[in-house]
């Protein structure tokens, strides 16, 4: 799983980090920059908790199951992919980050990571 955050964090400018978790906030594997307030457990929590919370809103508007949450700030951008029901891709990057390259990549990967974490072992 290391190399797929890799993938993640090295393939658009402007990435900073990268985590998966699973869908109740434990960390798979991560990439994260230095100097964060919060480890990677913590993040991992978060990420959880956002896709959870991201998923009731969206499911108030009666929509299908949520695919991303994105939060963005003047300086920075955090997206959190959903992969399947299982799990989560959080991309943390620089504002400055191509937004649509991050989405492109986000769902490749949490498409292939969902269709991996179903199949059957």
């Amino acid at each position: 799983m290391a190399g797929v955050v890799d993938h993640v964090v090295d393939g658009v400018p402007g990435v900073t980090g990268a985590l998966i978790a699973t869908a109740d906030g434990f960390v798979i594997a991560a990439r994260l920059p230095e100097g964060l307030p919060f480890d990677s457990a913590a993040l991992s929590a978060m990420s959880a908790a956002t896709l959870a919370l991201s998923s009731r809103l969206v499911a108030a508007a009666g929509a299908a199951p949520i695919e991303i949450s994105a939060v963005r700030s003047a300086d920075a951008q955090v997206i959190v992919f959903a992969i399947g029901a299982s799990a989560v891709l959080t991309v943390l990057a620089d504002r400055s980050a191509d937004s649509a390259r991050i989405e492109r990549i986000g769902r490749e990967v949490s498409l292939g990571l969902a269709r991996a974490f179903a199949a059957p072992t």
